[in-house]
């Protein structure tokens, strides 16, 4: 017990068990998660003062985002940025994600907390990371049971409140152990996750009807990131897509959509660009493109643009929660003008923050399009969404960002989670991945005519 009392030795049992949570998220291998957030709640019950609180709930919490995160570094590679500089950024962000960790165990130490303190204290360090600042709602703690029964609670309590519980029942644990009270911490261990289990699986068989929908197509514009914008891929992508677009309507798909910036051109440029892929009276083109401000000149928005059959816009929705520090730099004039730092995007803050409208209903087709673009899927569908008679959710996204790795996964499971949470089916469409429909239980289902 006294090597347990060392801050390194305690940072050590957090680093554990924030690896371990941390792979958990959106894993098979779940049991990882309760266990790691229960190493590190007795790495903080053994602390002996609140600056060795503090470093255990760092320590933790970098290990947690560095090890649900870990393929973020393929992003930079993907557009050929390797090496110390991106290594330094992706590190930076794991430690700007849980720097509220420190802060709530600090606080709960100096309160000489019980576990209820903790617990409340972690859950409000999550929620400021996730909407105040850097507002990034990844890798929820209910994100833990995404592969299992379990997440089908989220439906009733919602994702925040899943997670709460997770964490209040593993930190009680860490405090029972602690007093080895080891029957009541073995019973607060697995009691609540055996009859969580038992209530998800019984939501999970209870039938849920889907809404009527659209016949979907979906296409996979199958091109690499360092490709995107390269002239001379350029003709034969075009010719790739529209065909394959045109297939698709002409094997009665009513709503045909491309991937997040599926083509390098602006509104008015596309006419003459895609004409071939026009969709027939009443049915509809979906694609996600820049669309350029005018009363702004040199900013975009990053849109989802449904196009009728003359190729005119009938309806947009312009990306309203933008990846900080990927499509922007918070505070990004001063960081420029002190540290030279600058965003992924193609120059700093060229992405404006959309004000779209969170449903699209399309005339003549039935449901109502609940648009997400990629890191979207991960917050809380609004209430509109979840009350519209009908609606669907339609997550397109770049996929070719993550080279292969699980990124594409953990995003396509962030977007599901979101979904069963508000008990809406999900359309993902991503570039250089299957595309992918699931029930609103989160059920993968099969793919509309003539997608890929």
């Amino acid at each position: 017990m006294q090597m347990m009392k060392r801050p390194a030795a305690l940072a050590v049992v957090a680093l554990g068990g924030g690896v371990a949570a941390g792979s958990s998220v959106h894993s098979d291998q779940w049991w990882c998660g309760p266990l790691g957030l229960l190493c590190i709640a007795l790495a903080f019950a053994e602390a002996r003062g609140a600056t060795s609180a503090a470093f255990v709930g760092w320590t933790g919490g970098a290990a947690y985002f560095a090890s649900s995160l870990s393929f973020l570094l393929t992003g930079y590679a993907s557009i050929g940025m390797t090496g110390l500089q991106p290594t330094i950024g992706v590190a930076a962000l794991y430690l700007l994600l849980s720097m509220w960790w420190p802060v709530a165990f600090a606080a709960a130490y100096r309160l000489q907390a019980g576990p209820l303190t903790l617990t409340c204290l972690w859950i409000g360090a999550e929620a400021l990371r996730s909407q105040v600042f850097p507002a990034i709602p990844v890798a929820q703690f209910a994100a833990i049971w995404s592969q299992t029964p379990i997440v089908q609670l989220t439906g009733i309590l919602s994702v925040e409140v899943l997670g709460a519980m997770t964490l209040g029942a593993c930190v009680a644990t860490a405090f029972l152990l602690v007093k080895h009270r080891y029957r009541a911490a073995c019973l607060m261990f697995l009691a609540p996750a055996t009859l969580a289990a038992l209530v998800g699986e019984s939501i999970e068989m209870t039938p849920m009807p889907m809404p009527e929908m659209p016949a979907i197509a979906t296409i996979d514009t199958a091109i690499r990131q360092d490709q995107r914008w390269a002239d001379e891929a350029l003709p034969a992508y075009v010719a790739d897509v529209t065909s394959r677009t045109k297939a698709a309507f002409d094997a009665g798909a009513d709503l045909v959509i491309w991937p997040e910036a599926s083509i390098p051109f602006f509104p008015d440029e596309l006419k003459d660009e895609i004409w071939e892929a026009r969709p027939p009276t009443g049915a509809f083109l979906a694609l996600g493109m820049m669309v350029p401000i005018k009363s702004d000149p040199g900013r975009f928005w990053n849109s989802f643009v449904v196009l009728d059959s003359n190729l005119n816009e009938v309806a947009r929705y312009d990306k309203n929660h933008l990846f900080p520090f990927g499509e922007y730099i918070p505070f990004a004039t001063e960081l420029e003008r002190w540290f030279g730092i600058t965003t992924i995007a193609a120059e700093t803050n060229a992405i404006a923050q959309g004000r779209s409208e969170p449903l699209m209903v399309l005339p003549g087709l039935p449901g109502a399009i609940v648009p997400q673009i990629c890191y979207e899927g991960s917050f809380a569908l609004p209430d509109a969404a979840r009350e519209a008679q009908g609606a669907y959710v339609v997550n397109i996204s770049n996929d070719a960002w993550w080279l292969g790795s699980k990124g594409a996964w953990f995003a396509e499971q962030e977007a599901r989670l979101r979904a069963i949470e508000a008990g809406l089916p999900l359309v993902r469409v991503p570039n250089m991945r299957e595309a992918a429909t699931f029930s609103a239980r989160g059920e993968r289902m099969p793919a509309g005519p003539g997608g890929s």
